[in-house]
């Protein structure tokens, strides 16, 4: 019975705590390659102080973009070998970081990602929220539930 409940605590615990998006994000081999059908590849979500990681097989590379789009004008080298990682700077908070590769025609292809770029950790209000990250009222009322019905079963 003390396991039962310990893992119903524990449950308790990991359910009332939000997730804020605030996570490293892993763009893996199987993401980043040329689109099947064009791109562009799915946007993203970066916190600032958090880090993005490309990683491939075969030949690519990871640039960030300023223009927005594949024109080469500005580009800045971020790895030419895998794993590429960029650490998101204040720099780049509320905007959108454009990523891709400019392997031959890549880019063109669709092999380019937004990322829109943020401070998470500052927002506490919680009123606009629409990352559907669980309010903690909400969180709290799930695992009452999620207790509730464990005892239910166990008894």
């Amino acid at each position: 019975m003390k396991m039962l409940l310990l893992n119903l605590f524990l449950s308790l615990l990991l359910l009332c705590h939000p997730s804020r998006g605030s996570e490293d994000v892993t763009i893996g081999s199987d993401v980043w390659v040329i689109p099947v059908g064009g791109g562009p590849l799915p946007a993203q979500e970066g916190t600032v102080g958090h880090s993005i990681t490309f990683s491939w097989v075969g030949t690519h590379n990871v640039y960030i973009h300023p223009t927005g789009d594949c024109s080469e004008i500005g580009a800045i080298l971020v790895s030419e070998t895998s794993p590429a990682v960029y650490t998101f700077q204040e720099a780049d908070l509320n905007k959108t970081v454009t990523f891709s590769c400019e392997i031959s025609s890549h880019c063109t292809l669709g092999m380019i990602m937004d990322v829109a770029v943020s401070d998470h950790e500052d927002d506490t209000s919680g009123d606009d929220d629409t990352s559907g990250a669980k309010s903690p009222l909400s969180s709290l009322l799930a695992a009452v539930g999620a207790v509730s019905a464990g005892l239910f079963l166990y008894v």
